[in-house]
């Protein structure tokens, strides 16, 4: 039985896209950032770790996340994980 990383793994594209993770376990990207962040990482395209307002986030790619893509991109109720029942 496939584990819902591979299920979901399977669905979507693997990108080396960058994502940012907030210490409450939000994950957005760079096209969908929201106006904090965006403007942090306009001032530092480069950093690694952004402190907003909201909370710090953390670059991260979608390869190394696995199964965590922005939560915009991906609509998780069109993911098919019927394979887990």
């Amino acid at each position: 039985m496939a584990t819902t990383s591979e299920i979901v793994k399977a669905q979507i594209q693997i990108t080396n896209d960058r994502l940012w993770v907030n210490e409450d376990g939000s994950v957005t990207c760079d096209n969908h950032a929201g106006v904090y962040l965006a403007s942090a990482i306009k001032a530092k395209p480069k950093a690694k770790s952004h402190r907003t307002p909201l909370g710090t986030w953390d670059a991260f790619t979608l390869n190394l996340l696995g199964a965590l893509p922005c939560e915009t991109c991906v609509d998780w109720s069109t993911l098919d994980l019927s394979e887990l029942k």
